[in-house]
């Protein structure tokens, strides 16, 4: 037994510091630090409770035991909104939007007043393309908090999925004005400013996006397009190249191309273009801008260079293969026998 006991000891080394192994204290004739810690009510920080550690599971990607953990909260409380919510917001991160829906969908029914819980639900319907029953629920939220900025940006958001730009910029303009720091939000009205044709604005807030997102690939794809929109060539070329040492993919280097070549830089745009055909051969927009950089190489050697005709040729076909519904791309091939 005294073995075992020992052992137990040294299991327990960091408490054995702490209150002794035995009866150590007690043997000197004074009561245990336990005892005292007890007697005072003095006993450190109280241990993290299940909704905390719930979260922190969900943080760290530990879905499933998140999701026991907030079930055991549901089975100690069935109305806790929270912990629908939370398991709502588990089934979000994996991108089970049908998952989600009845969890966040009950939460409302508990408490209709929660704004969290009505944004919450209206996101998951936007993400299911239930888009009226989105509209209907964010504006359930705005009435709870009129400035809520997740509420704001989805009814933004909801609006533009229904080309309905006009009424969505409403709400996106309101996301921006209470909370300007929020990239998102910025990014947001940059597409809505984008479809009303207001451009110059759209390109103000995907420059402020571009600042504050730290993932920003998606806005400098967008302010290269509407930069070479607007012939902004060389603020679309310095976008551009900046977003191929980002994230280096098929459109960005054939933005990268497309903007080079409207600059006269014919040499460094059709590299660009082979660049992104590397990357992905089916993506038919780069093999064009191949065949259109060879095609003109073969027409300025006054038809000399063999090797720029053939280039522009197996270009522009395998543009049609990835592609067949390309009028103009038939035409220029029949129009300098490349057919």
């Amino acid at each position: 037994m005294k073995r075992v006991w020992m052992a137990g000891c040294l299991a327990i080394l960091g408490l054995t510091y702490l209150v002794g192994c035995g009866s150590t204290d007690r043997a000197s004739g004074g009561d245990s630090l336990l005892e005292r810690l007890l007697q005072s009510g003095d006993m450190g920080p109280p241990a993290p409770d299940k909704m905390t550690l719930a979260r922190q599971a969900r943080t760290d990607g530990e879905y499933e035991v998140a999701l026991a953990l907030f079930r055991e909260i549901l089975a100690a409380n069935p109305t806790d909104v929270l912990a629908f919510m939370g398991i709502g917001d588990v089934y979000l991160d994996q991108e089970d939007y049908t998952g989600s829906e009845p969890y966040y969908a009950r939460a409302v029914r508990i408490e209709p007043r929660n704004y969290s819980a009505q944004s919450g639900y209206g996101k998951v319907l936007y993400l299911l393309k239930r888009f009226v029953e989105a509209v209907h629920v964010f504006h359930i939220a705005l009435t709870i908090n009129p400035e809520g900025v997740e509420a704001n940006l989805g009814l933004g958001a909801t609006y533009f999925q229904m080309d309905e730009p006009e009424h969505a910029m409403v709400f996106a303009e309101k996301a921006v004005q209470s909370a300007p720091s929020n990239g998102e939000a910025r990014a947001n009205l940059g597409m809505v400013y984008e479809a009303i044709d207001r451009n110059d604005e759209a390109i103000d807030q995907y420059l402020f996006a571009m600042e504050l997102l730290d993932d920003a690939e998606e806005v400098m794809v967008r302010l290269t397009s509407i930069l070479y929109k607007e012939q902004r060539f060389q603020e679309a070329a310095n976008t551009a190249d900046a977003l191929v040492k980002l994230a280096p993919s098929a459109e960005s280097y054939s933005q990268f191309g497309r903007a080079l070549f409207r600059l006269g830089s014919y040499d460094r745009s059709i590299e660009s273009y082979r660049k992104a055909v590397e990357l992905d051969a089916s993506y038919w927009p780069a093999q064009n801008g191949i065949g259109v950089n060879a095609l003109n190489t073969w027409i300025w050697s006054e038809k000399q260079d063999e090797q720029a005709r053939l280039e522009a040729r197996d270009a522009f076909r395998r543009s049609l293969q990835a592609n067949n519904d390309q009028l103009q791309v038939i035409i220029l091939m029949q129009k300098w026998g490349l057919l």
